[in-house]
């Protein structure tokens, strides 16, 4: 029995309990932050910073959300623009107050989830997991090199894409991202070197047989039927899918079972309301997605999308971006893109092509600061 004793006051201070809190957290392998609702740092641990590889000075209670996305803006992590709206937007996004979840890949190479969750009363907390190991290669090159009667249009470009991300091939005219495109899917042969997708070599396996693995290009099935309604359309390259691309002795209303299927994929690329109208007289905007809702049709597990957004307005660039974000979820997109501002809202990481080669790699942010690649390319696409 404990004997009788003054009374004792065991209660920490607030301050002492958030040194445990921080202790605690310190100890998990994931980042945390939590920020309030006037979005001010309250809680985190030190493994975010190393993830995020953010400066020792912002880790302390009270720095603003702003700090954190400035820093990012300012280290060409937002793409091109203005700092201060980059900072703006991303600041309104998070008065939102909405869950979410993205993953970035660090100028290491490594993956990090990230995932948001709402407070009551406002603020919210992220959670930052490496899932580098989960995002392993699905695709890699190693030495691909393609000549033409003596000119070497792709030479020794070894390419490694991870699964689940955006991966952006750029370039100036002539570097040789469609060549690289036109290997990988095998429209053309490679004159050395190997290409793998999921371990398996296919660096001399056929189209069609590239295509049933899950690689497939928007441009094999980009020409719509032109007189066919926008439905029609989707359903022809369900009917691929299916196995009923050849049954051409069954009533039409046999199709009928793969309506939900079409009216499904309308859905996710907007033009529902586009269903019966002939693909000939869609916008063009809208004839991309009709192409994307084709390219999905068929299930693909990695998409090449060879330049999504080329001859688009502002409105329909936007829409088209944001259509390839929401399919890319638990997919794998390579992506030859010419517009600048679409690869640095996008991908993930970033391959610079010149004359046939790599020139560099890495983020947006780390690609627009290469003094090579400013010279090469992005010097002379702003210019």
């Amino acid at each position: 029995m404990v004997p009788a004793g003054p009374m004792q006051d065991d209660t920490l201070s607030a301050a002492a309990q958030l040194d445990v809190l921080q202790a605690a957290l310190d100890q998990l392998d994931q980042g945390i932050t939590v920020f309030d609702s006037e979005l001010r740092l309250v809680g985190w641990n030190h493994r975010f910073f190393e993830l995020l590889d953010f400066p020792a000075e912002l880790a302390r209670r009270g720095s603003h959300f702003s700090d954190f996305m400035r820093y990012n803006a300012e280290r060409g992590e937002y793409g091109p623009g203005d700092v201060d709206k980059l900072v703006e937007e991303r600041v309104a996004q998070a008065r939102l107050f909405q869950p979410h979840s993205m993953e970035r890949v660090r100028p290491s190479g490594n993956v990090i989830a990230v995932k948001g969750i709402p407070l009551p009363g406002g603020g919210f907390a992220s959670i930052y997991t490496d899932i580098t190991a989960q995002r392993g290669y699905v695709l890699k090159t190693k030495g691909l090199t393609k000549e033409f009667k003596g000119f070497v249009a792709v030479r020794n470009v070894d390419l490694n894409v991870r699964k689940g991300t955006i991966h952006a091939l750029i370039g100036p005219n002539g570097a040789g991202k469609t060549t690289v495109f036109n290997l990988l899917t095998r429209f053309l042969g490679a004159t050395a070197g190997t290409i793998t997708y999921k371990g398996q070599d296919i660096t001399h396996t056929r189209a069609d047989t590239i295509a049933r693995l899950g690689i497939v290009r928007s441009f094999q099935i980009s020409s719509t039927f032109a007189h066919l309604s926008v439905r029609e359309n989707v359903r022809v390259a369900l009917q691929r899918k299916h196995g009923m691309d050849i049954h051409f002795w069954r009533p039409l209303r046999s199709l009928d079972v793969l309506n939900d299927e079409v009216d499904r994929l309308l859905a996710d690329v907007g033009l529902e309301s586009f269903a019966e109208i002939p693909a000939v007289e869609l916008p063009y905007g809208r004839k991309r997605a009709l192409e994307i809702a084709t390219t999905l049709a068929l299930d693909p597990e990695m998409m090449l999308l060879d330049e999504p957004t080329q001859g688009m307005g502002h409105e329909d660039v936007g829409r088209i971006a944001s259509l390839i974000r929401k399919v890319a979820e638990g997919r794998t997109v390579l992506m030859v893109e010419h517009n600048l501002g679409v690869v640095a809202n996008l991908s993930n990481w970033i391959t610079v092509l010149q004359r046939g080669e790599i020139l560099a790699e890495g983020t947006y942010g780390e690609v627009s600061r290469n003094p090579a690649v400013i010279d090469a390319y992005m010097g002379s696409a702003h210019a």
